[in-house]
């Protein structure tokens, strides 16, 4: 019998919200951030992922693109994900050594929480993203 795909799998997912556990000024205005769910701007508000079974991340770049020369779609990553662990990794299709690792807390089909850690700043801290469909 065939393994089952994740729940994340053929979606189109939305950035529900993005938070850090350690807030840290990203903007410049001497207050300290926590909530980057609005920090990419307008442009970046209708974007969608979609993990596709062949372990392409296609990227959706909805209504609003940053940049008009964009194609409406377009494969960012190749994802692996261990179910053992519940780690969800995701290669750079651009530069391959760039590896984002993601744990996946939450794997239902209208939502996909990950815990990861990002880098600002010379310091790691741990980031909750939240995507819905």
């Amino acid at each position: 019998m065939a393994e089952s795909e994740p729940e994340f799998v053929n979606k189109k997912w939305k950035m529900a919200s993005f938070t850090l556990d350690a807030p840290i000024d990203l903007d410049g205005d001497n207050k300290p951030d926590s909530n980057l769910t609005t920090f990419p701007g307008d442009c970046y508000q209708d974007d969608s992922i979609i993990f596709l079974p062949n372990g392409q991340v296609i990227v959706d770049l909805g209504q609003q693109h940053c940049n008009a020369d964009e194609p409406a779609t377009k494969p960012v990553y190749i994802w692996r994900f261990n179910k053992a662990t519940h780690m969800l990794q995701l290669r750079d299709v651009a530069n391959p050594d760039n590896v984002l690792n993601w744990q996946v807390l939450v794997n239902e089909s209208q939502k996909l929480m990950v815990r990861m850690d990002i880098t600002e700043e010379g310091r790691s801290i741990k980031s909750n993203l939240v995507l819905t469909n």
